[in-house]
C-alpha cells in the first residue's frame, strides 16, 4: 500500500514536469484586451552575430494599440531592456499601422497578431552557456475607452557557436513581419512649410509607383500633419505630390520631416475609404497627370494578405515657405519657459489682484487655509479619532484636557516643519517638488496605509494599542495618552496633504519662492490653523458640554470610526494601484493580511505571561514595520513615471454629439503643446490633477466629469489639457512655480495669449462657465 501510494504520487510529480516551460518558451502575459509575450524565431543565439527577437500582441477583436506616432490620440508601447554585460539591444523596428477613426479622430495603430522588431547583438566575447533577456513594457490599449498596460517579459536560451535551429513556430511571424517593415527609399523627396499646409513632394525611381491603388503617408512624429483629414494626392509619372493641412497642434517648425510610405494594389473595397479627387492650386499650372489623381486611401481594417504592399522610410529635408508664422493676437513668444526667464508674454491676468502677496498676507491665507484644511474629506477620518478622543477625555481633568490639546498643537505643529523642512532642502538641492511630494513616492503611500489599517483594526476591536505595547521598555504610563494626542497630529498632518484647502495655494507658493525662515513661518501658520480649533476645544470646555456621559454606546461609536478609515485604506490602495499597477496593490494587499495576522497574535498574547506579552508586541511591531521596509525596497524598482498619455480617454456626452457638436479628445500635458494651442489662439482649459489629491478627484466627479462641463466645453470649442502629476512631472512642477504653485489641483482658462485666468481650487459648472466669460469668450446658450 505505502509503494502504491508513493508511486502515485511519484507518477503525479512526473505529470506536472509537463506544465513546466523550457527555457525557449515564451512566458505569455494575459493583460486586459491584449496578451504580451516576448519571442524569438530561433531556439538558441549564435556568438558573434545579431538576432531579432520582438514584442509580440495578440490583440482582442475590436481594440487596438499604437504605432510610434500614435495619431491624434493615445501612446506607442515603450519597452525597457535588462540585457547581460556586453549583449545590446536595438531601437524598435515598426511595422506598417493601421488608419484607425474613432468619432472625428484618426489614430495609427495594431489590430490582431502585430510583432514589434529589436535587434540583438550579441559579442564574441560573450563566455554564458545562456542569454536571459528582460523587457518591462508597457503599452496602451483601447476602443473607446482606453486601459493602460504594462508587464515583466523575459525570455532565456542557449548560445551556440554554430547556426541555431529554427523556431518553426515563430518563425513564420518573423518572416512576415519583416515584409511589412519599412525599406530604405532610393529616391528624392522634400517638403515645404506654408502658412497652413504641408507640400511633401516624392520622386521614386521609374514605375516605382505605377501598381499602386492606394498610397498613404505616416509621419513619425505627432503634431505635424493633419490625421483625420486625407491629403491632397497627385501622381504624376514617379512624383507623388501629398498636400497635408497642418495639425491642430503644431507648435514649431522642423528641419527635416520623417515618415513612411505605403503602396498597395489593394482594390478599392468596404475596408477602405477614397478620398475625393481635388486639384492643388499651386500646380495648377501642370499639365492633366498620365495617372488619376485623388488615390490617398485610408485603411479602416486589415490589409489582404494576398494584397501587393510595400513601405519605404522617407527622409527629407522642410523650407520653411514664410518668414514668421501667423501670430496670435499678442506676440507669440513661448509662455512657459524656463523660470528664470524674464519678460515673457503670457497674456493679461484677469480676476487676480495686482498686488503682491506679503508675509502678514502670506501668513493670515495661511492660517485661514489652515481652518479650513479641517473641512476637507482628507482630514475627515482623522477628525474621527479626534473626536473619540475628546469623548474619552469628557471626564477628565480641565488641566489634563487643555494638555491633550496642546500635544495635538505640537504634533501637527512638528510634522508640517518636518515637511516643510525637507520640502525646502530638497528644492534647494535642486529637486523640483511641491506640496503633497511625499504622495509621489509609492514606498510611503504603503506605509500610511499600513498605519491607518492598524488603527482601523484597533477601534474595530481587534486588539487595543494599550499598556503592554505602549509601556514596553518604559514605566511613564502618565505619558501614554499624550502621546496619542501627539501622534493623532502627526497622522492629521500626513493625511491632510492630499487636499488643497482654499487659499493654501497662494501661501504655500509664496513659502516656496522666499527664504527658508520665511518658508518656515508660513507653514508653521498653516499647522496653526489646523490645530486652532481643537486647542481652543481643549481650554474652553463648555464647547463639549454636547458629548452625552461616558457609557457603553462609547464602544460602538469607536467601532463606527474605524469605517472612516477602512474607506482611506481602500482609496490608499487604489492610488498605489495607479502608481505602480497590479502588482503594488498585491502587495499592499498581502502587507494589510500582514498587519492583520501581527494584530490578531497581539490580542491573543495581551493579557497572558510577560514573555508571551513580549512576543505578542514583537510580532505586532513586525507586521507593521515589515511591510514598510519591504515597500521601501520594492515598490520605489516598480515606480514607473505616470505620462497623461497613459490617462487617454474621450469625454464628450452623447448630449453634445447628438447636436453635431465638435468631439475632442482630452490633450495630455506637455509645454511644447500647450504653447502650440495658445499660439494658434484656441481656448484652453489646463488641469493639473494628481492621483492621490482628493479635492482634484472631487473637481473631477462633481465638475470636470460631468454632462454640463462635457456640454460647455463642446459648445465653445475648448481644448482641454490634463497634466498627471501622481508620480511628479518636472514640466507640470516647472509651470506650477510659474503661476506661483507648488501643489494640485491648478486650473486655469486661456484664451490664446490674450487673457488667461486662474479659477479656484474648488469648482462648480458656474465658476467653469465664468471663467470662460472673464477670459473675453462670448457665452452661447
Amino acid at each position: 500500500m505505502r509503494r502504491m501510494k508513493l508511486s502515485y504520487v511519484y507518477a503525479v510529480f512526473l505529470s506536472l514536469l509537463i506544465f513546466i516551460p523550457t527555457p525557449s518558451e515564451a512566458k505569455v502575459v494575459k493583460a486586459p484586451h491584449v496578451d504580451v509575450s516576448l519571442i524569438a524565431p530561433v531556439k538558441a543565439f549564435q556568438r558573434g552575430t545579431s538576432a531579432w527577437i520582438a514584442i509580440r500582441q495578440d490583440i482582442e477583436p475590436h481594440w487596438h494599440t499604437y504605432w510610434r506616432n500614435a495619431g491624434d490620440s493615445g501612446m506607442p508601447p515603450k519597452v525597457k531592456w535588462q540585457v547581460p554585460q556586453g549583449v545590446k539591444v536595438g531601437k524598435a523596428h515598426w511595422p506598417y499601422p493601421l488608419r484607425i477613426k474613432v468619432g472625428p479622430l484618426v489614430n495609427f495603430g495594431y489590430e490582431g497578431t502585430i510583432l514589434l522588431l529589436y535587434k540583438l547583438n550579441i559579442p564574441k566575447t560573450y563566455k554564458e552557456n545562456t542569454i536571459s533577456i528582460k523587457g518591462e513594457a508597457s503599452w496602451l490599449v483601447c476602443q473607446e475607452e482606453c486601459i493602460p498596460g504594462k508587464a515583466s517579459l523575459s525570455l532565456t536560451l542557449p548560445v551556440v557557436s554554430n547556426k541555431p535551429d529554427v523556431n518553426t513556430e515563430t518563425k513564420p511571424l518573423f518572416e512576415t513581419t519583416l515584409k511589412h517593415l519599412p525599406k530604405p527609399f532610393q529616391g528624392k523627396a522634400d517638403a515645404k512649410e506654408r502658412k497652413d499646409s504641408f507640400v511633401i513632394r516624392i520622386q521614386g525611381q521609374k514605375g516605382a509607383f505605377s501598381f499602386a491603388k492606394t498610397i498613404l503617408f505616416f509621419p513619425n512624429k505627432g503634431a505635424l500633419l493633419t490625421n483625420a483629414k486625407l491629403p491632397t494626392l497627385k501622381r504624376e509619372g514617379d512624383q507623388l505630390t501629398f498636400i497635408f493641412d497642418k495639425n491642430e497642434y503644431f507648435a514649431k517648425s522642423v528641419k527635416r520631416l520623417d515618415g513612411m510610405l505605403l503602396l498597395s494594389d489593394q482594390p478599392q473595397t468596404s475596408h477602405i475609404i477614397k478620398a475625393k479627387p481635388a486639384k492643388p492650386k499651386e500646380h495648377a499650372e501642370s499639365k492633366p497627370a498620365s495617372q488619376p489623381t485623388g488615390v490617398c486611401n485610408a485603411f479602416h481594417g486589415r490589409i489582404p494578405e494576398n494584397a501587393k504592399v510595400l513601405t519605404y522610410a522617407v527622409s527629407m529635408p522642410v523650407k520653411v515657405l514664410q518668414k514668421k508664422l501667423a501670430a496670435a493676437p499678442v506676440a507669440a513668444k513661448k509662455l512657459l519657459p524656463a523660470a528664470k526667464d524674464s519678460g515673457v508674454v503670457m497674456g493679461q491676468a484677469v480676476g487676480e489682484k495686482k498686488a503682491d502677496l506679503t508675509l502678514w498676507m502670506a501668513l493670515f491665507w495661511a492660517f485661514l487655509g489652515g481652518l479650513i484644511l479641517n473641512l476637507m474629506p482628507c482630514v475627515f477620518p482623522v477628525l474621527s479619532i479626534k473626536i473619540l478622543q475628546f469623548v474619552e477625555q469628557a471626564n477628565e481633568e480641565p488641566r489634563q484636557i487643555r494638555l491633550h490639546g496642546l500635544a495635538f498643537w505640537a504634533g501637527v505643529q512638528v510634522s508640517f516643519s518636518v515637511l516643510a523642512g525637507a520640502l525646502i532642502a530638497l528644492r534647494a538641492g535642486g529637486q523640483l517638488l511641491g506640496w503633497g511630494f511625499q504622495l509621489q513616492n509609492p514606498a510611503f503611500v504603503l506605509a500610511v496605509t499600513v498605519v491607518l489599517f492598524a488603527m482601523a483594526l484597533s477601534l474595530s476591536g481587534l486588539f487595543e494599542i494599550g499598556n503592554s505595547l505602549m509601556n514596553t521598555g518604559s514605566g511613564l504610563a502618565g505619558k501614554e495618552g499624550y502621546g496619542g494626542s501627539f501622534f493623532t497630529g502627526v497622522l492629521a498632518t500626513i493625511v491632510a496633504t492630499p487636499c488643497t484647502a482654499p487659499f493654501m495655494g497662494a501661501a504655500i507658493g509664496f513659502a516656496l519662492s522666499q527664504g527658508s525662515v520665511v518658508g518656515l513661518l508660513v507653514f508653521n501658520g498653516l499647522a496653526l490653523g489646523m490645530a486652532t480649533p481643537y486647542v481652543l476645544l481643549s481650554f474652553f470646555p463648555k464647547g463639549l458640554a454636547w458629548i452625552p456621559r461616558p457609557g457603553a454606546w462609547m464602544e460602538v461609536f469607536k467601532q463606527v470610526m474605524a469605517f472612516p478609515l477602512y474607506a482611506t485604506v481602500i482609496w490608499l490602495v487604489w492610488v498605489l494601484g495607479m502608481q505602480t499597477g497590479i502588482p503594488g496593490m498585491l502587495q499592499a494587499m498581502i502587507s494589510l493580511l500582514v498587519v492583520a495576522m501581527g494584530g490578531w497574535f497581539f490580542s491573543l498574547t495581551a493579557l497572558r505571561s510577560r514573555v508571551l506579552a513580549w512576543s505578542g508586541n514583537a510580532v505586532l511591531v513586525l507586521s507593521l514595520v515589515g511591510p514598510m521596509v519591504w515597500g521601501g525596497m520594492s515598490l520605489r524598482a516598480q515606480t514607473r513615471p505616470l505620462q497623461t498619455e497613459n490617462r487617454v480617454s474621450i469625454h464628450v456626452s452623447n448630449a453634445a454629439q447628438a447636436k453635431g457638436q465638435k468631439k475632442r479628445a482630452r490633450i495630455p500635458f506637455r509645454r511644447k503643446t500647450l504653447n502650440g494651442l495658445l499660439k494658434k489662439g484656441k481656448i484652453v482649459f489646463l488641469n493639473f490633477t494628481a492621483d492621490w489629491c482628493i479635492t482634484c478627484k472631487a473637481n473631477e466627479k462633481t465638475t470636470l466629469s460631468t454632462k454640463k462641463a462635457a456640454r460647455l466645453f463642446a459648445k465653445h470649442d475648448v481644448h482641454y489639457v490634463r497634466g498627471d502629476w501622481t508620480n511628479g512631472d518636472k514640466e507640470i512642477t516647472k509651470t506650477l512655480e510659474q503661476f506661483k504653485r507648488n501643489g494640485v489641483p491648478l486650473y486655469v482658462m486661456f484664451n490664446g495669449t490674450k487673457t488667461y485666468k486662474v479659477l479656484p481650487q474648488i469648482l462648480t459648472p458656474q465658476i467653469l462657465r465664468n471663467g470662460l466669460k472673464d477670459v473675453g469668450v462670448t457665452l452661447k446658450k
